[in-house]
């Protein structure tokens, strides 16, 4: 197994009817989840407008490696959890891993290529654009460390809420 970062996305299809169940049993599957070793993160999303037709819920969740997200997939702790869900989900849950960024727009069924590169452009720009003369308003650890600065914040905010943002904004026309 790598030692790579890896990611998962879990999708739920849930019933229209038993929204609620699903968001009262979510959070207890995630507190779960962060009681393996190797657990980074984890993040919920929901499809704007719940109907019949979108009613897919994708669980994100990272962790250190292949090895140690195999564990938490495979250990009985998740299968009772899902067991749960039977009742308040349509169908088996869908899994997708991933070792980088592409987990945001899928794999095999993702959207073509200039469509991600146009989603990626709209979530970046603005922060290379206004984030460094804000960094260097505030803060002057010189050029290389306000630069550096820059590239972190830009970074994390490209993983954790620029593109996830941006792939929600977009989601009607990465899908088609």
């Amino acid at each position: 197994m790598s030692q790579k970062e890896v990611t998962t996305m879990i999708y739920h299809r849930v019933k229209r009817s038993d929204l609620d169940s699903y968001r009262e049993w979510q959070p207890r599957i995630a507190a779960a989840c962060k009681e393996f070793e190797g657990f980074e993160d984890i993040q919920v999303f929901e499809p704007g407008v719940v109907t019949e037709n979108d009613n897919e819920f994708v669980q994100v969740i990272r962790f250190q490696s292949e090895g140690l997200l195999k564990k938490w997939i495979e250990s009985e702790q998740r299968k009772n959890l899902l067991l749960e869900t039977e009742s308040f989900t349509i169908g088996q849950p869908k899994l997708t891993f991933f070792t980088g960024l592409e987990h945001w727009f899928g794999q095999n069924d993702g959207p073509p290529r200039y469509k991600m590169t146009i989603v990626t452009f709209f979530a970046i720009w603005p922060l290379v654009h206004f984030l460094p003369p804000a960094i260097n308003e505030v803060i002057n650890i010189g050029q290389i460390g306000n630069e550096f600065l820059a590239t972190v914040i830009i970074v994390l905010t490209m993983s954790y809420f620029a593109l996830p943002f941006m792939c929600r904004v977009f989601r009607f026309w990465l899908k088609n």
